[in-house]
């Protein structure tokens, strides 16, 4: 399809390397300036942006990245990699089902659990199913929805048998979700 005529975007790559010590982190590093360079990108080691850098990676904050650009569409096209989707763990240290289903951009099914791995339980007894971890936090702005998907997540919860939920609540938000 060609529409003969391109647009501006706002375009930024940020990438955050996580290593176990300094020295992995340099090399990483090195790696990774050393093969942006080679095929041609400018990159940068971030210093006095880093703090913006950081945060705009949360919802509503690409707005503070210091090294926005404009780009046309035709060079933000190229730059898309066509990845296969993550479709998230079949079971987790609750049960052999997901939390809930949810759609990935594709419109393939993403199973959502909080947990970070799959967990067998076919063959395993109760009391040895893997416990695993599985923290999350939600960030958004004010009215983007963080405790209507809170409690979707904690009622999709409850057809776990022997769960416990703990939910601390700011301005009651979840009353309504909580009564009888």
């Amino acid at each position: 399809m060609q529409a003969n005529r391109l647009s501006m975007q706002e375009c930024a790559l940020n990438l955050v390397i996580r290593a176990k010590s300094k020295a992995k982190l340099d090399k990483s590093l090195k790696e990774i300036l050393s093969l942006l360079n080679n095929a041609g990108l400018g990159s940068v080691t971030e210093t006095i942006g880093l703090k913006p850098s950081y945060f705009s990676f949360f919802p509503n904050n690409a707005n503070i990245n210091p090294r926005m650009r404009h780009q046309t569409s035709q060079v933000i096209a190229s730059l898309i990699l066509f990845e296969k989707n993550n479709t998230g763990f079949r079971a987790n240290s609750w049960g052999d089902m997901p939390l809930s289903v949810f759609k990935n951009l594709d419109h393939s099914p993403y199973l959502f659990n909080f947990h970070n791995q799959e967990v067998k339980h076919k063959g395993v007894l109760a009391h040895n199913v893997a416990r695993v971890v599985g923290h999350t936090m939600i960030i958004g702005a004010t009215g983007a929805g963080k405790t209507t998907l809170i409690s979707y997540l904690m009622m999709s919860a409850l057809k776990y048998s022997n769960i416990d939920i703990l939910a601390l609540d700011r301005l009651n938000g979840l009353y309504s979700f909580t009564q009888n």
